[in-house]
């Protein structure tokens, strides 16, 4: 079994959220981070004690959102390849994609274990 650790853009959430149902994912966490990236940030007004400068700053980090999932080996290059393919666009990345092994997964207060935990049923 795989974790994904997809950070993209808050607007595509839904869109990562389909996909992961399309392809009966049991379950998934996301949060809102800050990060940067390979993405240019857009200059915003410069503020000090609520008080508009006038000058444009760039800001070291922006918001985006992080969903965390397990799923199994058999569906990992699938669900990678749509979200290639549905969330950005060449000529505006829609985020990251990070793939990690995980050994084992066990369902607290029960005797389940393994990828039987990562489909619903």
């Amino acid at each position: 079994m795989k974790e994904l650790n997809i950070i993209i853009f808050t607007h595509e959430l839904s869109t990562v959220t389909e996909i992961l149902r399309k392809h009966n994912i049991a379950g998934m966490s996301f949060s809102e981070i800050y990060a940067t990236g390979h993405t240019k940030r857009k200059g915003i007004p410069e503020m000090v004690h609520s008080y508009q400068t006038g000058r444009m700053v760039n800001p070291e980090s922006e918001k985006r959102t992080k969903v965390e999932t397990l799923v199994p080996d058999s569906v990992v290059d699938s669900i990678v390849q749509e979200l290639v393919k549905n969330v950005g666009s060449e000529s505006q990345p829609g985020g990251l994609v990070f793939i990690t092994d995980v050994s084992n997964a066990h369902l607290l207060g029960t005797s389940r274990t393994g990828e039987s935990l990562l489909i619903k049923e």
